[in-house]
């Protein structure tokens, strides 16, 4: 893992789709960032980094296909800034990580679907789902995607995509200590 030592609940990025539920088309504009010792780099550093590529290179790709396209439908000023600013104000907007801790106090980390569901409906609302993969006959929670409008509320009624985990079967939550350095697992969640 290149830029994170443990496992930890991260910001992968804001994509907010269209009213319809529908994402924006992409419209990749191709600007370059320039990450210096601005306090904004410092927490991205922290709370949005790469698992695979230099920080730099992500967030240029986070915000030429996700940023320039939400800056453009909402009319908003095009800068990078501003973008990542607005992303981690979204993501600093409800108790994530506090979640997270609470869905590990388990002795052994393994949830129903359902119960792991309502825990985090409870905070986010209907809006989201569960994102797993498959790891020695388990599933691991490897990402929760939030699904927002334009204008960054959680929508109610969002057009799921991706693979999502097996309701049947249980859901695994990875401690926030747990060393993906000594393990097979960090192949799997890179």
């Amino acid at each position: 893992m290149k830029n994170a030592e443990v496992n930890t609940f991260t910001l992968h990025g804001l994509w907010p789709g269209l009213k319809t539920g529908a994402r924006i088309p992409e419209c990749t504009q191709g600007v370059e960032i320039n990450p210096d010792a601005r306090e904004v780099f410092q927490t991205m550093s922290h709370e949005w980094p790469s698992f695979t590529n230099p920080n730099k290179k992500f967030w240029e790709h986070e915000y030429n296909k996700h940023g320039y396209c939400y800056s453009a439908y909402t009319n908003t000023t095009n800068e990078p800034m501003k973008f990542f600013e607005k992303t981690l104000e979204v993501f600093h907007s409800k108790p994530y990580r506090q979640i997270y801790q609470n869905l590990e106090k388990r002795a052994d980390n393994r949830w129903d679907y359902e119960d792991i569901h309502k825990q985090i409906e409870k905070v986010i609302g209907p809006g989201f789902q569960l994102q797993c993969i498959g790891y020695e006959g388990q599933q691991l929670l490897n990402e929760v995607h939030i699904y927002l409008d334009l204008d960054l509320s959680v929508m109610t009624n969002p057009k799921f995509s991706g693979r999502g985990c097996n309701p049947s079967k249980q859901v695994t939550i990875l401690p926030f200590d747990y060393d993906l350095r000594s393990s097979k697992v960090s192949t799997m969640l890179r």
